[in-house]
Parts: structure tokens; sequence; C-alpha cells
């Protein structure tokens, strides 16, 4: 029985991430907002002038896949992994990078719905 309410959940759940995420891809894809989600995050990366070029061109792509993870409703864990691939990060690194870029992301998209509202 637990294990069936359990399955229930867990689909139901599923079925609305699923139409979350194909809300945010329309709205990143197809409005403003994606785009103004974009240019803060472009802007906040190029605040980061200690950077090599080759290091701010690694954080743009963390950053643009952290983007995805966001709009599809992805976990730090899968940003992770990618951030590990890439070598020369320590696991601890890597975690707090996919974490803080996950934010970022998020917090990008959010400020960009909040302007297109009119909100400050």
């Amino acid at each position: 029985m637990f294990a069936q309410v359990e399955q229930e959940e867990w689909n139901l759940w599923k079925s609305v991430s699923e139409e979350i995420g194909a809300g945010l891809r329309d709205v990143v894809g197809n409005t403003p907002v994606g785009q103004v989600a974009q240019d803060i995050v472009y802007r906040q990366i190029q605040l980061m002038k200690s950077l090599p070029l080759e290091a701010a061109d690694r954080v743009m792509d963390i950053q643009q896949r952290a983007m995805q993870a966001v709009i599809t409703g992805e976990r730090p864990d899968e940003l992770y992994e990618m951030i590990m691939a890439s070598g020369d990060v320590a696991a601890s690194r890597a975690q707090l990078i996919a974490r803080t870029e996950t934010g970022r992301a998020t917090g990008a998209l959010t400020q960009a719905r909040a302007l297109s509202v009119g909100s400050e």
C-alpha cells in the first residue's frame, strides 16, 4: 500500500515538474524574460575581472548549463557531475560551484521575471 502511494506521489510530482519545465522553457525561450536573465548572468561574469579568459569561458559554460538545469528542474547534483568531468576541481569545490551557479541562475530568472512585471 505504501509503495503504491509513493509511486502515485512520484508520478504526480514528475508530471507537475514536467509542466513547470515546459512553462519555463517557453518563458526563457520565447519572451524577453529569458534574454534578461541571460544578460544578468553575463554581466555578473564580466565583473569577475580577475578570471583568465579560459576560466571565464568555463564559468560561462557552467552557468549556461545551470540555467538549463533550472529550466528542466534538475538538482545541482547533475551540474556537479559536469564540473567534476571537466577536471582539475576538488569535489567540495565542484559541489560549491554547482550550488552557487544553480542559485545564481534561479536568482537571475526570478529577477528577470520581476522586472518584466515592473517590479524593482
